[in-house]
């Protein structure tokens, strides 16, 4: 359930008009990290 989070960063970054690439990659970390991923692995995925 924690995990949707991240379609909810990116929904909110895109409405603050950020830039895509950054917002994109901050919800995917995230997403990992949410989904118990360690950081290493979070940034070797």
């Amino acid at each position: 359930m924690i995990v949707p989070l991240g379609a909810v960063v990116v929904i909110i970054g895109f409405v603050a008009r950020r830039n895509p690439v950054l917002v994109v990659g901050v919800a995917g970390i995230v997403s990992g990290l949410l989904g118990q991923m360690t950081p290493l692995d979070v940034l070797g995925a």
